[in-house]
Order: C-alpha cells, then structure tokens, then sequence
C-alpha cells in the first residue's frame, strides 16, 4: 500500500496524474471517500494522464456514468445511487474496454472483475488536506 498526504486540490491531482502513468488503460480503480474528499479531482488528475482535459471531466453522479475519450477511453461510474447488483451489471458492459473508474468503489471493492485493479481511499483531515491510500487489489 502506498500513502500519500496531500495539502491543496493542485497536489490532490498530481498525486493522480503520477498514479495514472503506472496504469496500462484496463485496469478498474475503486475510489473511496465521503462527499467533498476530491473524488473527482483525483479523476481529473488521472484522465489528464490519458488526453482528457479536466474541464471535461466531472461527477456522474445523475448520469450515472460518463465516458471520456482519449488515449484510452474512460468510464467513469457513480455508484452511490446504486445498488450492488445494478452497478456490476452495468460494468459487465465495459470489462476489457478501457480503464473504469467508479466513485464510492467502497461499495463494490470486494466483486468478481478479473481485472487488475486498485482501491483508493481519500481521508478528509481539513479544508486542504488530505491522507490519500492506494492499495493495488491482488486477485
């Protein structure tokens, strides 16, 4: 397990955009954190690595999911309004198509994808900073 402390958005994301170089496009990442812990900034960080801007990059927390286009694609999936069983059968659909990374991943941690993979916990310690884990997932 790696930590990481991070003390301003800007550094949240650079911690990403170093996590993301490592990655190979098809792995599914489980990000963990209550609301407001940078869940999505860390994507931002992460997408940057693969040709997204960040602009494009945001929560799908009404749609569900958002799919970004670039090196690889990137399916970016909420699950707080889902259940278990509806989350694993919508990402069925894109094992093997690119990198998945889902919000509240918590919620799913302990499923079946025969994918590498890897948990990430964001941990609020106050208004700027943050303790940042990220656990690769051995199957």
């Amino acid at each position: 397990m790696k930590k990481f402390k991070s003390f301003s958005p800007d550094n949240t994301k650079r911690i990403a955009e170093e996590f993301a170089k490592e990655l190979k496009g098809n792995e599914i990442v489980y990000l963990s954190g209550e609301l407001g812990a940078g869940k999505t900034l860390f994507i931002k960080g992460m997408a940057k690595v693969f040709g997204v801007d960040e602009i494009e990059v945001n929560s799908p927390t009404f749609t569900l999911m958002n799919v970004y286009k670039g090196k690889v694609e990137i399916y970016h999936l909420d699950l707080y309004r889902l259940s278990p069983e509806e989350a694993e059968e919508m990402i069925t659909d894109f094992v093997g198509k690119g990198l998945i990374i889902l919000e509240w991943g918590d919620r799913l941690k302990d499923d079946i994808f025969d994918l590498p993979g890897f948990f990430i916990e964001i941990d609020i310690i106050n208004e700027n900073e943050r303790d940042i884990k990220i656990e690769k997932i051995e199957k």
